[in-house]
C-alpha cells in the first residue's frame, strides 16, 4: 500500500488577494471560499498553501460574482502540481538549456530536495517538464479559448501580474503572466535580459488580442536576482485610467515570501 507523504518541514502559508475593494464599486471585499489547501514543494522548502478567495458582497455590484485570487498563490505551483514553478522552471532549464538526459535531470533534483527531505521519481521528471513545455504554448492557448474569453468578459477584464522566476542565478529568467482573476496563465518567456523591452514585448499580445485590462499588479522583481532590478519605463505599453479605484501602493507587502516585489502598481484603460 502507497504510503503518503510526510511534510515535516513544511511551512503554513496563508495567502489573501493582494486588492482589499471591488474594482467596479469600491465596496471591501469578503471571504467567500478556500480556493485551495495543499502542500507545494519548492527548491526552499515544502509549503502548506492556504488559498483564500474573496468576492463584492454588494448585490448591486455589476461584477460581484467576480472571484478575487492571490496573485501570490498562484505564482507558487501550476492547478493540481506538488511541485511547485520553481522546480518545474528548473527541470526545463536542465533539460533544453543544459541538455542533461531525464536520469541526470533527477539526480540534481533528488539533490536539491534532499535537504529537506523530499524526494521526486524519475516519472515526475517527465510530468514536470511537459507542463514547461506547455507554459511556453500558453499564449496561444489563451487566444484561442473562447471559453475563457467568456469568463474575461463576465469578469469586466483582467487583471495582470508578471512574475520572473530564475532557477540559479546567473541562469536565464523566466516571466510569466497571468491573469489573477482566473489563474490562467496568458504568456511565458524564457529570457536573458530583465529590461523594459522585455516586459513590454510579453505583454504585447496581450494588447494585440484586445483583452479588457483593469489592473497590472506587482511586478515582481526575479527570484534570485537581486533587488536593485529595476523597472522604470514599463509603464509604457500602458494608458493611466484615472477613474478606477487606486491600488494599493505594494499590495504584496502582506507576503513575507514574496519580499522582492516591486512597489509599482501598473493601471491600465480596457481595450
Amino acid at each position: 500500500m502507497r504510503r503518503p507523504k510526510v511534510y515535516t518541514h513544511a511551512t503554513k502559508r496563508i495567502c489573501r488577494s493582494e486588492f482589499t475593494t471591488c474594482l467596479s464599486c469600491g465596496s471591501r471585499l469578503r471571504r467567500y471560499a478556500t480556493l485551495s489547501e495543499r502542500p507545494i514543494i519548492t527548491l526552499t522548502g515544502p509549503i502548506r498553501l492556504t488559498h483564500c478567495g474573496y468576492r463584492c458582497p454588494n448585490p448591486a455590484c455589476s461584477t460581484a460574482q467576480r472571484s478575487y485570487r492571490s496573485a501570490a498563490a498562484d505564482a507558487l505551483a501550476l492547478p493540481g502540481f506538488t511541485f511547485g514553478l520553481d522546480v518545474v522552471i528548473l527541470v526545463g532549464h536542465l533539460r533544453l538549456a543544459q541538455h542533461h538526459t531525464l536520469d541526470q535531470a533527477h539526480q540534481v533534483l533528488q539533490a536539491r530536495l534532499a535537504p529537506f527531505e523530499q524526494t521526486i521519481s524519475r516519472r515526475e521528471i517527465s510530468y514536470l517538464f511537459d507542463a514547461y513545455t506547455t507554459l511556453v504554448r500558453a499564449t496561444h492557448e489563451a487566444a484561442d479559448d473562447t471559453a475563457w474569453h467568456e469568463q474575461v468578459r463576465a469578469n469586466g477584464g483582467l487583471i495582470i501580474s508578471i512574475d520572473g522566476i530564475q532557477p540559479d542565478k546567473g541562469n536565464e529568467t523566466v516571466y510569466l503572466v497571468r491573469d489573477v482573476l482566473t489563474g490562467r496563465v496568458l504568456a511565458a518567456e524564457n529570457v536573458r535580459v530583465s529590461d523594459t523591452e522585455t516586459i513590454k514585448r510579453l505583454l504585447a499580445p496581450l494588447l494585440r488580442h484586445g483583452s479588457g485590462l483593469l489592473y497590472s499588479s506587482a511586478l515582481r522583481r526575479p527570484r534570485r536576482e537581486p533587488a536593485a532590478t529595476g523597472w522604470a519605463g514599463t509603464q509604457a505599453p500602458l494608458a493611466p485610467l484615472p477613474h478606477r479605484p487606486t491600488p494599493p501602493a505594494n499590495p504584496s507587502a502582506h507576503l513575507p515570501f514574496h519580499s522582492g516585489a516591486a512597489d509599482s502598481c501598473l493601471c491600465a484603460s480596457r481595450a
